[in-house]
């Protein structure tokens, strides 16, 4: 069972509409817009039920059967200061329920229906990553023990993304590398002696939670060193990247053979771990204390995890960065990104920025590093991207970071000196993307794991 905390903020972003949502066709596209534009201007209506049905409708438009979030959100013009006060409000409460609905749909596992026979893996790999949005890949060939004539047989019906997974690779005799650094699933030749998959873990949405090892510890000096460790991994599927993952020990009951309580041995405490920006899994140790030497198994692990994931990722582009010294804001969700100057010290060109995330829990803590990964980059006036060199940390609180990009524009300054009219190459007329979440997302992850062996 999976619980879902989104918070999100009111929107605020350029006078624009965004880029045709992948797979739609052009005139689908244009009637999309045409629909969503009319409900705009009713935004505006005399009557407050006019404008209420219109909010109601844009809801549908996006959430019904066959509708498309993405889309819809995609469509609806970024608020200005030129709107009228009802169309401006009307558009933030619209995009906060839309954002608020693919926050939920992120807490669901996506699901599988495939039949297929003697077909090779790579083949069987796509058609499930068009069906998931997760990407798989077949990494053997970096351990030297590629086979890409395997073929694998399998029939799955409207099966839950982790069950089918752990299906087709016991069918293919294959296990998974979570720390591979890349945004995908990577899967690798089975060890010997591992067991099959399925069956092993316990299932909860998006999230696969499989006991790994057991451990007991006994103190021969001190009578109260004794425990039971339960290693778990914690996996998830990669569409989710998780900024963190923790189990609060309070969270946890466990029972063991006879029905009795498996007591926890530090209740107190909570086990947070960060998760490395790329690798789709974690592994926690729960620590018990030590059962009668009697105990055979322990029947049931009944947790709750808490993960923090991040919401809908969009690019906040900014143009001509270095032609006004005034600082710009724009505000997308929960999220808000402000350009505060682009300037030149030396040789190297400073973008000074700050994001700052309503509702972020301890998302911004010192030791979260997600921030970090955010895209940030320069294009010039043919679309070509120039990469930061560096960056470096001016402000971190609760809710908000502040960096200085780093961009080393050489080059083009010495194009812009040699050209006689200079403009296009002057750096100061270059854009800045950068991209990030647009919200923070809480997630409670509630599993049971049944009928672990005691050494």
């Amino acid at each position: 069972m999976i619980r879902t905390t989104c918070v999100l903020g009111a929107v605020l972003t350029l006078c624009a509409i965004g880029p045709p949502a992948g797979g739609q066709s052009a005139s689908s596209e244009v009637a999309l817009a045409d629909d969503v534009g009319s409900l705009v201007r009713q935004l505006d209506a005399n009557s407050s039920a006019e404008r209420r049905a219109a909010e109601r409708a844009l809801y549908e438009l996006a959430t019904e059967t066959g509708g498309d979030a993405q889309a819809v959100l995609d469509a609806l013009p970024m608020v200005n200061d030129r709107m009228p006060a009802a169309v401006r409000s009307g558009i933030g409460r619209i995009r906060r329920r839309i954002e608020k609905t693919l926050a939920e749909r992120a807490a669901e596992a996506t699901r599988v229906t495939l039949t297929v026979k003697d077909t090779p893996l790579t083949e069987v790999l796509k058609q499930i990553g068009e069906q998931t949005g997760n990407q798989l890949s077949d990494s053997r060939s970096q351990f030297g023990n590629a086979d890409a004539s395997q073929k694998v047989s399998i029939e799955l019906q409207d099966e839950p993304f982790w069950p089918a997974i752990d299906r087709l690779l016991d069918a293919a005799n294959l296990g998974v590398y979570a720390y591979g650094g890349d945004y995908e699933l990577s899967l690798v030749a089975r060890e010997p002696g591992v067991r099959p998959r399925f069956g092993g873990a316990a299932y909860a949405g998006p999230y696969r939670i499989e006991p790994l090892r057991v451990v007991s510890t006994r103190g021969l000096r001190t009578t109260g060193e004794a425990s039971l460790d339960v290693e778990v991994e914690v996996a998830w599927e990669p569409r989710l990247q998780p900024i963190a993952v923790s189990q609060p020990m309070s969270d946890l009951t466990a029972k063991v053979d006879g029905g009795a309580t498996l007591s926890v041995l530090r209740p107190e405490q909570s086990i947070d771990v960060e998760v490395t920006p790329g690798t789709q899994g974690v592994e926690m140790t729960l620590s018990f204390v030590l059962p009668e030497r009697a105990t055979e198994q322990i029947t049931t692990i009944n947790g709750r995890l808490e993960t923090v994931i991040p919401g809908r990722q969009t690019d906040f582009r900014f143009e001509a960065i270095g032609a006004e010294s005034r600082p710009r804001g724009q505000q997308q969700g929960d999220a808000t990104v402000s350009l505060e100057r682009f300037t030149k010290s030396g040789p190297i060109w400073e973008l000074h920025m700050r994001l700052t995330m309503a509702n972020a829990g301890d998302a911004f803590a010192s030791h979260r590093g997600w921030v970090f990964q955010n895209l940030s980059y320069l294009t010039d006036a043919d679309g070509a991207r120039i990469e930061h060199a560096g960056f470096e940390t001016v402000l971190q609180t609760a809710n908000e970071v502040g960096l200085v990009y780093l961009f080393d524009l050489r080059d083009m300054e010495a194009s812009a000196a040699d050209a006689i009219e200079g403009a296009e190459a002057d750096p100061r007329r270059l854009a800045w993307v950068y991209r990030s979440p647009v919200s923070i997302v809480s997630l409670r992850v509630e599993y049971e794991l049944k009928d672990i062996q005691l050494p």
